[in-house]
């Protein structure tokens, strides 16, 4: 299987997927052409993320995830190859990413296709909704530190939450979410 090398490799690193390339590691796509799956393998990768999923709502691909358990494809598992097949060939998930200036970093997501979970501050309302504890005390300090233990953000949260109008931060850093987000809508 051909690997991309040199400048056309830098080129394709801006792009998360293409037409014809899809992303197998932080700064390696091959032609999707390469990718010879069948559609057994695919099932078995499906019921693996099934498995791994549990009960959760989303499954952070940022957490530890024992790659060892997926079938070899002749290709090294990581996060960025089973986002690149789940985007591509496994329609059951969808991908969530909290965008990043450092790519280093990268928060990859997933969540079930039909999830009314549509992006990152979708995903952090439902986790302060339905995991956070500590809901009398919620502080942008204490919300970080939560959601970095969760694998769900780096170092802080995402300039859309503050933004959102399901959320009002007082001068103290003290949270509030605006109305009650019932559980069916995520």
């Amino acid at each position: 299987m051909e690997v991309l090398d040199g400048p056309f490799k830098l080129f394709l690193s801006t792009f998360t997927e293409n037409i014809t390339h899809t992303q197998i590691s932080i700064d390696e796509y091959i032609l999707k052409d390469n990718i010879k799956i069948n559609n057994k393998v695919f099932e078995e990768i499906r019921n693996i993320v099934d498995k791994k999923f549990k009960d959760k709502k989303y499954l952070s691909l940022m957490g530890f995830i024992n790659y060892k358990d997926f079938p070899d494809i002749n290709l090294e598992w990581n996060r960025y190859l089973l986002k690149s097949i789940i985007i591509n060939y496994i329609k059951e998930y969808r991908v969530i990413e909290k965008d990043s200036k450092d790519k280093r970093y990268p928060h990859i997501i997933l969540v079930k296709d039909k999830s009314h979970i549509e992006n990152i501050v979708d995903l952090i309302l439902f986790i302060l909704k339905e995991e956070y504890r500590d809901r009398e005390n919620m502080t942008i300090v204490k919300i970080e530190n939560y959601l970095q233990i969760e694998n769900i953000i780096h170092k802080s949260l995402p300039n859309e939450f503050y933004e959102s109008p399901l959320v009002e931060v007082d001068k103290f850093g003290r949270v509030k979410i605006i109305g009650e987000l019932e559980k069916d809508e995520f």
